[in-house]
């Protein structure tokens, strides 16, 4: 169940927000949902940086949507409009990567802060979700049974569990790996975001991965095209 969002002029929350939130989370979000505008990205990237607040003289990863499109302009020479900002804003957290920390009474009006699921964010596409895999390696071993290359295909049909079941439990190890090296990473200026798709590239030849799937591989004779 979603936390209730503060609504007051206590801004402490702002600031305790960072503390409360996972240090890390894995989303299945579509790879769109980021790279269709470089603003969202940064969004996210602003949001991880955090701001230094003027009245409490402290770092806070709570922003509105003016702190926001100004950071955007300032270090990404990124213009938006406000009405696109909170388009961009909407996308986001629908796609469950950012969420409405509070909404802060300023000169008689509620301004809503946003910020970041979690620290470490994580994206997983959805092109892998299990019913996805099934559905895609069903028409696989559809085939297969049409053309008999597969006269034991009951084995096989295990596959897309245990290999979305894997892939999980790979990309998990993978993300906890670079949270390990949080300083190094910080310290350099790296993307971990950045980082987590190469190693899920350079993962891809895993033995478990292409011990799993090779016997498919193997009943389809590719060797014969």
């Amino acid at each position: 169940m979603e936390k209730e969002v503060y609504r007051g002029s206590e801004r402490r929350v702002l600031f305790e927000y960072w503390d409360e939130i996972p240090k890390s989370k894995f989303l299945d979000v579509s790879k769109d949902t980021l790279s269709s505008h470089p603003a969202r990205a940064a969004i996210l990237g602003i949001l991880k940086q955090g701001i230094e607040d003027e009245i409490e003289g402290a770092k806070r990863h709570a922003m509105n949507a003016s702190e926001l499109r100004q950071m955007l302009e300032t270090h990404h020479s990124i213009e938006l409009s406000q009405t696109n900002m909170y388009f961009h804003l909407e996308v986001l957290e629908e796609a469950g990567l950012i969420i409405p920390v509070a909404q802060i009474l300023q000169k008689r009006h509620y301004i809503t802060y946003y910020g970041r699921r979690a620290q470490y964010i994580f994206v997983r596409d959805p092109i892998e979700r299990l019913d996805t895999l099934q559905r895609r390696f069903s028409q696989l071993f559809d085939l297969m049974e049409a053309i008999g290359v597969s006269p034991n295909l009951d084995k096989q049909k295990h596959v897309p569990k245990e290999y979305h079941a894997l892939k999980r439990k790979q990309e998990e190890t993978l993300g906890n790996w670079l949270i390990e090296h949080e300083a190094a990473i910080t310290k350099q200026g790296l993307d971990i975001s950045e980082i987590f798709e190469v190693l899920k590239l350079i993962d891809s030849v895993n033995p478990d991965f292409v011990s799993l799937l090779n016997g498919v591989r193997k009943r389809l004779n590719f060797a014969d095209w």
